[in-house]
């Protein structure tokens, strides 16, 4: 269901990076809605690949639900040609000022996923995204689970750049390219 882009050999981070905004903006000009997906976690492994695996775990877990939200059979010829797609980065906080270098290292539990949603046309949503999110909480933030609580905001315009924000911490050095993953509703 997901595909994480790990063990690449040689692969130009901006060139990549350029290519997933480029998707997104075919995409968006074919009728998709963009949207950027934040995921907040309650507590992490103090382990930055631990904490990795637990992030996925639980956004591949949402995601899983929200498809057949979206698509009542997501597998199928019709849906593989406009999948829901979700494309996810780890984003891992920097600090802002040389003020704030002072400060105590931060903790692997203060990290955030972000991630890049691409809800196609002709889906089966009630109501908007923001508002199933809101409805259907209880489906998505369970207790015994670490995910705390999820936070979209429609892209209006400059999908690329929202995207390219959205991939920061790949930009900036924090994390790897192998850090990405790619959700599609078509996928197992």
């Amino acid at each position: 269901m997901y595909y994480n882009i790990s063990n690449v050999a040689s692969v130009d981070t901006q060139q990549y990076i350029s290519e997933l905004c480029e998707m997104i903006r075919i995409r968006v000009r074919k009728g998709y809605e963009p949207y950027i997906m934040t995921f907040m976690f309650k507590h992490l492994p103090s382990n930055d690949h631990a904490a990795k695996s637990v992030m996925n775990a639980e956004i591949s877990r949402v995601f899983r639900r929200f498809r057949t939200e979206v698509h009542r059979n997501p597998k199928s010829a019709f849906h593989r040609r406009q999948p829901l797609i979700l494309l996810s980065c780890p984003d891992w906080p920097t600090l802002k000022s040389k003020k704030r270098q002072s400060l105590p290292s931060v903790q692997t539990s203060e990290i955030h996923s972000a991630g890049m949603l691409l809800i196609p046309p002709g889906n089966r949503l009630k109501c908007g995204i923001k508002e199933h999110f809101r409805i259907m909480a209880a489906s998505y933030i369970r207790p015994n689970k670490p995910l705390a609580r999820v936070h979209l905001k429609h892209v209006d315009t400059a999908p690329a750049y929202a995207s390219d924000y959205t991939f920061k911490s790949v930009k900036s050095g924090r994390c790897s390219i192998d850090d990405l993953t790619i959700f599609l509703s078509t996928q197992h």
